[in-house]
């Protein structure tokens, strides 16, 4: 694999001149790059100085006896006065080759970099994208790194390409002539087991294990990590007790607030942290969340094409938004994702105020974007057809199908079954349609009674996933080129296949998607990143902010927690039920306390010099998590 980034080399230092609160002047500490000023190198080892007025960084390298290969960092203070630096302001850039081409060249020469800046139990697990033995890791093994960022070059790097990553350690305030140091090493690893087992014999904290990262009010954090004396956990200043059994810690600890708890462990001189999360009531945060669209989301405009519409809504500056040139700003394509989650909620609520405004949200549907004689589905408002997208219909589909589980009308499965026939007279057989599951179309059928019609798209489906099993790992690039959603749409579809049909065999089919689509979600001990997929580009194109950069979590890992959840009821395997609700419990925190929602958390501590570690002030897409948080939820 080819680990050179694309404007910056592996190992480069990185001084940030933060813009203050008021201008754009950079801060005192580094007005200046650091310069090489020394290099030497043997066939053993090697050392680099750099410096600027305030900062001397010596850089050693070598291999360990064992063939890692062991990175050292000290940092030495060069002015006359102590020198503290920021979080972030000092970095080590670590440029793994995280980007997308084509599938096969991606699964083979690109890797998914799940990072974790965990304290003095820092870590990378760099998977190749593709099934492989063969991988690589880092593991700290001196020194704390509490943050990283992404260099995307000012923004100008393709969107398939994640960016630059730079480590920054917690470095001490130095004395004049003071150093700190930080090390790592890198080894090859067999995958995401062997590499845990690897970094677990560093130090016990490495090894912290836990169950469920998001929790409800009536449940408890629960977690567990090797035993030590002195061992201290922390939370909100609080001490936290725990037991001790079979020469490990476990803490029980119910939840004392709504949102984060970040536990503070301590132990042998040693500080990590494991972030759990307290989504409260799931039943109240969706009815909340169902009213705060139906109040504030909802466009009443008589005459308006946008009548009766669900659209954007900033949750910072309290207004509506919809623009019609930006098709991921209208009001058509994925904010159906409000459509069916509320439509979701009715089926098993009766709340005449969200009926009503349900009903106006699917007359300006069937009016403004769904034809409901040709079944052709617009990409936006007015029946406008110049744009085609063969996401849009499998959307409608799965409305049409949920409104018919809603009211037992049948003009809803006529709907379905022309959108379906229109769908594939267009091609989509062999599209990769996400959030999309046959199984819920071919059972609305048949609940009606349309047989028929269940026949015509059962074989549509057939088609459509016998177009998979031939193309295998070879995906089709989409609207980008190679992504997890585009690996989820195969594992769903293979499984919904095998579930319609009873034929296990199908778990032998769907398995190597299914392990593809594995690689791209985190293990880190965060709920914004434990059973998440990597995604970098949804800001940009979704948000607000319009920011490219780590989306983590984005409510399309609902997606990943989709397919788990058929691989389970496919396979069995009780494993991928835990999988599937982890993951959909953790989008979860993509939904506020008084119903406002975010459609992306920006994850890194700054992206090129814009500050990270925010919610998107823009509800747009994000209910397609709550829909399925709703299914899945239900269903274990």
């Amino acid at each position: 694999m080819n680990w050179r980034g694309q404007t910056h080399e592996w190992g480069e230092l990185f001084t940030r001149h933060r813009r203050t609160a008021y201008n754009w002047t950079p801060t005192w500490n580094f007005n200046e790059p650091l310069r090489l000023d020394y290099f030497r190198e043997s066939i053993n080892d090697s050392e680099s100085i750099y410096k600027c007025s305030r900062l001397q960084v010596s850089v050693k390298r070598s291999f360990t006896g064992t063939g890692r290969f062991k990175e050292s960092y000290i940092f030495t203070n060069l002015s006359d006065s102590e020198l503290f630096c920021r979080k972030g302001e000092v970095g080590i850039y670590t440029t793994f080759c995280d980007e997308y081409t084509s599938a096969l060249i991606s699964q083979t020469t690109k890797c998914h970099a799940h990072v974790w800046c965990g304290e003095n139990a820092s870590w990378v697990n760099a998977l190749r994208q593709g099934i492989s033995d063969k991988n690589l890791g880092l593991v700290l093994t001196e020194g704390s790194i509490n943050c990283y960022s992404i260099d995307r070059d000012n923004q100008k790097l393709a969107t398939a390409t994640r960016g630059n990553i730079i480590l920054s350690p917690k470095i001490p305030p130095l004395l004049p002539g003071e150093s700190y140091t930080i090390s790592w090493e890198l080894f090859e690893h067999s995958g995401t087991e062997a590499f845990k087992q690897i970094i677990a014999k560093e130090n016990n904290l490495f090894d912290i294990s836990a169950g469920l990262y998001t929790i409800f009010n009536s449940e408890n954090f629960e977690f567990n990590f090797p035993y030590a004396d002195g061992t201290k956990i922390t939370c909100d200043g609080k001490d936290i007790p725990y037991t001790v059994k079979n020469n490990r810690i476990y803490v029980m600890y119910p939840p004392h607030k709504f949102g984060e708890h970040k536990f503070i462990i301590e132990q042998n001189g040693k500080h990590t942290h494991i972030c759990m999360y307290n989504a409260d009531n799931f039943e109240e945060l969706v009815k909340k969340r169902l009213y705060y669209i139906a109040d504030k989301q909802q466009y009443h405009r008589k005459g308006s094409h946008l009548d009766g519409a669900y659209l954007i809504y900033d949750t910072k500056d309290d207004y509506l938004y919809f623009n019609n040139e930006n098709s991921d700003h209208n009001a058509s394509r994925e904010r159906l994702g409000m459509g069916l989650a509320m439509t979701k909620y009715l089926q098993t609520h009766n709340d005449p105020k969200l009926m009503d405004s349900l009903s106006e949200y699917v007359n300006f549907v069937l009016r403004e974007f769904v034809d409901t004689e040709t079944g052709e589905v617009f990409n936006t408002v007015g029946k406008n057809p110049n744009a085609k997208r063969l996401y849009n219909a499998p959307w409608a589909m799965t409305f049409m199908a949920e409104l018919f589980e809603l009211t037992g009308d049948e003009k809803y499965l006529e709907y379905l079954h022309r959108i379906t026939d229109h769908y594939y007279s267009l091609g989509g057989e062999k599209f990769y349609p996400n959030g999309f599951s046959p199984k819920d179309i071919i059972s609305a059928f048949k609940k009606g009674g349309k047989d028929d019609y269940a026949k015509s798209a059962m074989e549509n489906f057939k088609t459509h996933v016998n177009n998979m099993l031939k193309v295998g790992l070879d995906y089709p690039a989409h609207e980008v080129i190679y992504e997890q959603t585009i690996v989820t749409p195969a594992v769903t579809m293979i499984c919904d296949m095998g579930i319609m049909l009873n034929d296990y065999d199908y778990v032998q089919k769907v398995d190597a998607h299914h392990k593809t689509l594995e690689r791209f979600s985190g293990m880190q001990p965060d709920y914004r990143l434990n059973g998440i997929a990597i995604r970098y580009w949804d800001d940009y194109w979704f948000g607000k902010a319009a920011l490219f950069g780590d989306t983590l979590p984005h409510y399309w890992s609902c997606l990943s927690a989709r397919s788990d959840n058929d691989f389970y009821l496919l396979s069995g395997d009780e494993k991928y039920k835990h999988a599937a609700e982890n993951c959909i419990r953790n989008c979860l925190c993509l939904f506020f306390r008084d119903g406002g929602a975010s459609c992306a958390y920006v994850y890194p501590f700054c992206v090129d010099d814009h500050d990270g570690e925010f919610y998107d002030d823009w509800a747009n897409d994000q209910d397609f998590a709550l829909y399925f948080a709703m299914q899945i939820l239900d269903k274990n």
